[in-house]
């Protein structure tokens, strides 16, 4: 897979964007914080 260049600005929105569901901060989110995720994204999992 090719890597993806990013800016500093975009690493920092991505971060803050996952921070958001990641409610125990533990730095990965469950398979529950990623259904929150999706369903923010108007998917339906």
């Amino acid at each position: 897979m090719a890597g993806i260049d990013l800016t500093r600005e975009q690493v920092a929105e991505l971060r803050e964007a996952f921070n958001e569901f990641d409610d125990d901060g533990s730095g990965t989110i469950t398979t529950q914080e990623l259904g929150y995720a999706m369903r923010a994204m108007g998917m339906n999992p």
